[in-house]
């Protein structure tokens, strides 16, 4: 019983990261959209080198 009640409460917790992440990207994306019409930039996007690509 404990071990079910462990997983119910994981599953929660990996839906609940799933969802923050999501919202964070929309908000980004949002964000970009509206920058872009103030000339300002959100998240720029940045250069990997080559050690990040290798990772």
């Amino acid at each position: 019983m404990a071990k079910e009640q462990e997983k119910k409460e994981k599953m929660k917790l990996e839906e609940f990261i799933t969802q923050a992440i999501n919202e964070i990207i929309s908000g980004i994306s949002n964000s970009q959209i509206f920058a872009k019409t103030k000339g300002a930039v959100v998240n720029p996007q940045v250069t990997k080198t080559k050690e990040a690509v290798n990772r």
